[in-house]
């Protein structure tokens, strides 16, 4: 791995190739974007990495834009399409579906009184969510076969409110999680987030829900 410090990042595109990807990574070949850049400011692109390349006995491959009705997939391209929704979109640029990460943690222990026993999953900041609402998914421990799952991203309106909270039911699943990882897949939203009147409708709302992820997913988990 290299540290980008001020001194690497200094350097000319000359200075990159011949010191760094010849002289001290030794490579023979590089792969790299229709849009890539690099050197001092970012000046140089494919053009200038071929032709030092050639220089140096370096064989440089540029890879083509690759999207869909000509927008090019891409990092932002993938977070935009989470943050509107469109899972299925997001999941073709990134060649799997959307997935967050993170650890189980502690919460009222409503779910489970419910009859449904969500574990909480803390989200890093900063973290692209689709909008709030109900989702068909998959979740599991790192490593681990992903169960089908009932998704919850929003702020629980029939108890109140309050901040965003991931929560996630896994369907047959019954043990401990807490203190470990859950990855969550998003495949598919089911409805939007509501505020029930009595705690009867959303139980069997849950119930419903709980019947969609069978329908969308299935019963069998995913390695």
């Amino acid at each position: 791995m290299q540290p980008f410090t001020p001194a690497f990042a200094a350097l000319s595109a000359e200075e990159y190739v011949r010191k760094e990807l010849v002289g001290r990574a030794r490579l023979a070949r590089v792969y790299v974007g229709f849009n890539f850049t690099f050197g001092r400011g970012g000046r140089a692109g494919p053009r200038e990495l071929a032709a030092l390349g050639r220089e140096a006995g370096l064989a440089v491959s540029v890879e083509p834009p690759v999207g869909e009705g000509g927008r090019v997939w891409s990092s932002t391209f993938a977070r935009q399409a989470v943050a509107a929704g469109d899972l299925a979109a997001a999941a073709r640029c990134l060649g799997r579906p959307y997935s967050v990460r993170g650890p189980v943690v502690r919460g009222e222990g409503r779910g489970r009184r419910l009859g449904f026993p969500t574990a909480n999953v803390e989200l890093p900041p900063g973290r692209a969510m689709p909008p709030p609402g109900v989702y068909a998914g998959q979740a599991g421990p790192p490593g681990a076969a992903r169960l089908p799952a009932a998704v919850s991203w929003g702020r629980r309106p029939t108890f109140g409110g309050g901040t965003l909270r991931l929560e996630v039911h896994l369907v047959g699943f019954s043990g401990d999680l807490y203190g470990r990882e859950l990855d969550v897949a998003f495949l598919a939203r089911i409805r939007d987030e509501r505020r029930f009147e009595r705690v009867e409708e959303l139980v069997r709302e849950m119930a419903r829900d709980v019947e969609a992820v069978r329908s969308l997913v299935g019963d069998v988990p995913e390695l």
